[in-house]
């Protein structure tokens, strides 16, 4: 930077001709333009910062690198949309902005600078459309109707055609709260299956092929009996071990010395200490039973015995299940499994996690011969148990902030049709702006139906309200007037704004009451929203008139308030919560306000 600063500083550029100085600007506008290309933000933000400095002193150098170099030439074409997804970004921090964002914006003024003092760069500049990601906002302009009108005017600006200049000029405003109650559930412990996830060390997947048991939840299922074939397991597992206690029994019984087996021949040892024929059966005994003498008064012969190789016996096979398919379980996919029980043959489909968590089996890994259980996997976390963790189920209350674009003006429809307009939900706790059609009846109601998602992640974070992770639309609030506004503003706001109260409730899909067997879950939401009072009408032969206090913009919205649920404990709010005042000495602490910012 500092050589390019000495090589177009004003004293060499005179000592130079007009065409070297621009030749030699050019070569310096090139090279910076490739570390515009890096993988390292503070050089690119360098090089920005840099490249804008040399072209905002000569023009001309935009058309010498992007007409010798092609990938530059892409660059500049899809700078614009670059930086539109950089400003994006870094939205919840303004005004206040990155000097990375701030050198992508000199660069691109810089550019379009250019290319109206240039004929030959805007003559060859190829500019691409810009495109946005998930996390940028949609435009509103496939939504609204173009059919110019005088309240409408034409406008070159993006911002006003699709929708974002959020003036009082053709929109109302309505401020409130939509509070979630408490689903009416027992919410499920916390799976220590997370915390082994988060090391490398949770449960594999129950897939095809993997061997299972029987699980915690077995015995409560409908019509449970042994098809595992738990019951003949046992039964040959104690038949073997009463083998085994009486082979050990007959064969520590004592005999006396010189009795004669049944053969005639003597049950002694001979003089060359090699076995007879009843202490070699009590070696194989002895063997097969796996045991240890622990008298420590035993002959070196009996000793002997034991410190020679064991001979293994087959075991008994375990009562293991082979995974054929994964189920799905009262239209939950993926909560169950088609299992072949070995011992038995019988096939059935078991919980997995369906019912609200409940397990029929679990996964086990044993040894080649089936006979020992080598590992038991822990159960994965049930979709309760996750949607739970991420604040389902709990009550809460969520400030909302409704924009009802192209409302029609504010008087008095003579006729009895109920009027339709667009507008934006903003939902500052979710990050999310959802659009929605909203339905203005003549009594005063309002239908607000939630379309799709304009900005904000529509795939995650939404389980306090759906109970699974990604956004559902449809749903559908009627907010109607009423009677005596209560609780927000209790001062003389009250005959300013008129307050609207409605509610939904919404069935999660793929959710279910692990207590009362797999009920389904309702989670239920009243909206209570402010708008501003119409202005009073008086009427005359020639028709309605209306009063001055009318307009054709859009009234002022309810005022925003500061939130009595987060405030630091320092600080108190006064009943209108207009106010804040500081309770300790310390005097520091932060309160947020009612509504936020998407």
């Amino acid at each position: 930077s500092f050589l390019t600063g000495l090589l177009i500083c004003e004293q060499v550029s005179l000592q130079l001709p007009e065409i070297d100085n621009i030749a030699l600007r050019s070569s310096l506008f090139e090279g910076w333009c490739v570390g515009l290309l890096s993988a390292s933000s503070p050089w690119r933000m360098v090089c920005s910062l840099t490249a804008a400095g040399i072209l905002n002193l000569c023009p001309a150098a935009l058309y010498h690198a992007t007409s010798r170099v092609s990938i530059i030439a892409k660059y500049f074409s899809r700078l614009e949309n670059t930086v539109a997804r950089r400003v994006w970004a870094e939205r919840a921090a303004t005004p206040v902005c990155s000097r990375y964002c701030q050198a992508m914006i000199e660069l691109l003024s810089s550019v379009k600078r250019s290319l109206r003092l240039d004929p030959n760069a805007a003559k060859h500049f190829i500019q691409d459309s810009i495109k946005v990601d998930a996390a940028t906002p949609l435009p509103l302009e496939s939504y609204v109707n173009k059919k110019k009108s005088d309240l409408f005017p034409c406008c070159e600006s993006w911002e006003w055609s699709q929708g974002w200049v959020s003036n009082n000029f053709g929109w109302e405003i309505l401020t409130g709260s939509v509070e979630i109650m408490e689903v009416e559930w027992k919410q499920p412990p916390r799976s220590v299956v997370r915390t082994l996830m988060d090391g490398g060390e949770g449960p594999p997947l129950l897939r095809e092929g993997c061997s299972v048991m029987r699980g915690p939840d077995w015995d409560k299922r409908v019509n449970a009996n042994n098809e595992d074939g738990r019951d003949l397991y046992e039964k040959e597992k104690l038949s073997k071990d009463a083998e085994k206690l009486s082979a050990v029994d007959q064969a520590s019984s004592p005999q006396p010395e010189g009795e004669r087996g049944s053969d005639g021949i003597d049950n002694e040892r001979d003089s060359g200490g090699t076995a007879s024929a009843p202490e070699q059966d009590a070696i194989e005994v002895f063997a097969d039973a796996s045991l240890t003498i622990p008298n420590t008064n035993s002959t070196p012969l009996e000793v002997s015995l034991f410190r020679k190789k064991k001979k293994k016996t087959a075991g008994t096979k375990l009562p293991l299940g082979t995974v054929l398919s994964i189920e799905s379980w009262n239209g939950i996919p993926g909560v169950a499994r088609r299992v072949r029980w070995n011992l038995t043959g019988q096939e059935g489909v078991y919980r997995y996690g369906g019912d609200g968590g409940h397990f029929d089996i679990i996964h086990v890994e044993t040894n080649d011969k089936k006979t020992r259980v080598k590992k038991r996997y822990p159960n994965p976390e049930s979709a309760e148990q996750c949607a739970a963790r991420y604040g389902f189920g709990r009550g809460r209350t969520c400030n909302v902030l409704l924009r009802l674009r192209r409302c029609p003006e504010r008087e008095v429809c003579t006729s009895d049709a109920d009027l339709d307009c667009i507008g934006v939900l903003e939902w500052p706790d979710f990050g999310a702006g959802i659009l929605v059609e909203c339905t203005l009846h003549t009594d005063g109601a309002i239908t607000i139906r939630e379309k799709s998602v304009l900005y904000g992640s529509k795939d995650s974070g939404w389980e306090a309200r759906f109970g699974q992770p990604s956004f559902v639309p449809g749903s559908v609030f009627v907010i109607s007037p009423t009677q005596a506004p209560t609780s927000t503003y209790q001062d003389d706001t009250n005959s300013a704004y008129d307050e609207l109260l409605g509610s939904d409730s919404f069935l999660v899909k793929s959710l279910r009451n692990r207590e009362d067997g797999g009920g389904r879950l309702r989670v239920t939401s009243e909206m209570r929203l402010f708008r501003s009072k119409r202005g009073s009408i008086t009427r005359q032969e020639g028709g309605i008139n209306i009063d001055s206090s009318f307009a054709s913009t859009s009234s002022p919205p309810p005022p925003i308030c500061f939130d009595s649920n987060f405030h630091a404990p320092s600080i108190s709010l006064s009943k209108d919560k207009r106010t804040v005042t500081c309770t300790t000495s310390d005097g520091r602490g932060t309160v947020f306000g009612n509504v936020g910012f998407t």
